[in-house]
């Protein structure tokens, strides 16, 4: 009788067991999806910044695309500093701003703020310079740029990270060389912060001389035999008289090969100065779509304009001095440094096979994220406190490049963590930096280098997020709606790249001497000769001027 007694007890026992079991199954299940929410809606907050992020490269990229005629006037791009975007029903907004990228010392506006965008072609490019020019750069000397000039020699260099990994140095990017203000002085220039992979000037007119008429028109290439072709082309632009001046010149066996030549014609010929300008504006010795590696006499710092040959350091100072109290229609005759007496007219032929008067490669830096709660950002629209905390906050470095039509981003790069990555560096360097003996004033170590502390450490920061980690190079296909001599090739962003990838472009082709270039509504194949190199290199795909990026 005991044993019929306990068996509803033990049935008891065994349903509490099961019941316990699955409280604590319940239990689990619940715990493990609150710690899953937080994950859940970091994943949320990051991937909006990034579309954020984005979103902003691209609304600079159709800015900078609309004003385009004023770039191929020599002006600089206005853009729109910060906005802000709704984003739910809840209340929620988005803040999307531009903030200073960095550039050569220099390169401020008259207010004494850095610009929201930065001049490529204010910088030695780093694929067309001689040794010489590169070797003149500020801590890279002659052995450096063998490193440079040997490694180009192989694969263009497809960014300055690039070269700083070869050369086993940082991996931060271009450091910001401006003056310290707090400092009182000036820092010193780094070759990090001078040069550039992306450089290239239209071989299309600037409209020199009031002839904003024939602004966009293709150059006339003189690196020709003398035809009929050539003859109606300077009698269109010049007249009869020109053209048959021109043809005497050619036919007692003068020759065009640089822009050298065309001003060394010019001294021959006893023209004046003022009347340089509007030559070289209107004739080129290229067939060419793009002139490459030029520099911008207007924007480029001291220290770059020493490295362009002919260029001294007093012509330097020179040219400085001068281009601020310059109105826009002088800055814009390449043949201005000459007028203003800051070049010699020898000096000036040196020069003119690489200086320019405008740029079309911008570089900007976009900073987004979501509003943080004591962030009071107002109405939606422009106009988000610049200054204000951001959550999730992604920041992305992207060049624009209106060298052609469709305006395209030639490069983008994700460097949120940059700043973390740049104290790393500058605790890195004092560690390694010598001091002072107690009693003997010999240099000792007050640290080591670390093989912990070289670049390889650093590459971690473009990867929050699971982001792609470098530089992301993108081909966008907004059309500016400019006249421009495009000229194009296609590739394909990288796969493995988490943002968004703008839609295919579409590119154009040039048109005869002295006509105004149209864009085509078909792809006419990958004309991009800087995207050729030697197969198997450890640098696949470069930008090329007019064509978007061929990957990482």
């Amino acid at each position: 009788m005991r044993q019929g007694r306990d068996r509803p007890a033990f049935a008891l026992l065994l349903v509490l067991l099961v019941l316990a079991g699955s409280a604590l199954v319940v239990t689990s299940a619940i715990m493990d999806a609150d710690a899953q929410v937080p994950r859940a809606r970091a994943t949320l907050g990051a991937t909006r910044a990034r579309a954020l992020a984005w979103s902003g490269v691209q609304a600079a990229m159709a800015e900078i695309g609309a004003q385009r005629e004023a770039l191929l006037a020599g002006g600089e791009p206005r853009l729109t500093r910060a906005w802000t975007v709704p984003l739910d029903d809840g209340g929620a907004e988005g803040v999307v701003r531009l903030v200073p990228p960095d550039g050569p010392s220099g390169a401020f506006d008259a207010d004494g703020a850095a610009p929201l965008a930065v001049s490529e072609s204010a910088k030695i490019d780093l694929n067309r310079a001689t040794p010489e020019m590169l070797a003149l750069l500020p801590g890279l000397g002659e052995d450096g740029a063998g490193i440079v000039v040997s490694g180009r020699a192989q694969r263009q260099w497809g960014s300055v990270q690039e070269v700083e990994a070869e050369l086993g140095g940082s991996t931060r990017g271009e450091l910001d060389a401006a003056p310290d203000a707090a400092a009182g002085g000036e820092a010193a220039a780094d070759w990090r912060g001078l040069v550039t992979a992306y450089s290239a000037d239209a071989n299309v007119q600037s409209g020199v001389g009031g002839e904003s008429s024939a602004r966009g028109r293709r150059r006339i290439d003189l690196n020709v035999e003398w035809s009929e072709r050539l003859e109606r082309a300077v009698t269109d632009r010049f007249g009869a008289d020109a053209a048959a001046s021109l043809q005497r010149v050619m036919s007692a066996g003068a020759s065009f090969k640089s822009s050298g030549d065309i001003v060394r014609a010019l001294r021959q010929a006893g023209a004046e100065p003022r009347a340089w300008g509007v030559i070289l504006d209107a004739f080129t010795t290229t067939s060419a779509d793009f002139l490459l590696g030029r520099v911008d006499v207007n924007r480029a710092p001291r220290e770059v304009l020493v490295c362009v040959p002919g260029v001294d350091e007093a012509a330097a100072e020179a040219i400085a001095a001068a281009r601020d109290r310059l109105d826009e229609a002088t800055r814009l005759d390449p043949a201005w440094p000459v007028m203003e007496g800051a070049l010699t007219p020898e000096q000036f032929e040196q020069a003119a096979d690489w200086l320019t008067t405008r740029s079309f490669q911008w570089r900007i830096r976009v900073e987004a994220g979501l509003a943080s709660p004591e962030m009071d950002s107002g109405e939606s629209g422009v106009g988000a406190d610049p200054s204000a905390p951001l959550r999730d906050r992604v920041v992305y470095e992207a060049v624009i490049d209106a060298s052609a039509i469709p305006v395209r981003v030639a490069y983008l790069r994700d460097v949120t963590y940059q700043d973390i990555a740049d104290r790393l560096e500058q605790e890195r360097a004092a560690a390694a930096a010598p001091v002072e003996g107690p009693e003997t004033g010999d240099a000792m170590p007050s640290g080591t280098s670390g093989d912990a502390g070289d670049s390889a450490a650093l590459e971690w920061q473009a990867e929050p997020d699971d982001h792609a980690a470098g530089e992301e190079e993108v081909d966008d296909g907004t059309d500016s709606g400019a006249d421009a001599a495009p000229g194009e090739s296609e590739s394909e962003p990288d796969s493995g790249a988490s943002i968004r990838e703008p839609p295919e472009a579409h590119g154009g082709r040039t048109g005869e001497d002295g006509e105004r270039a149209q864009p085509e509504s078909d792809r006419a194949g990958s004309g991009g000769s800087m995207n050729s190199g030697a197969g198997g290199s450890r640098r696949p795909g470069r930008w090329a001027p007019g064509a978007g990026a061929g990957g990482r």
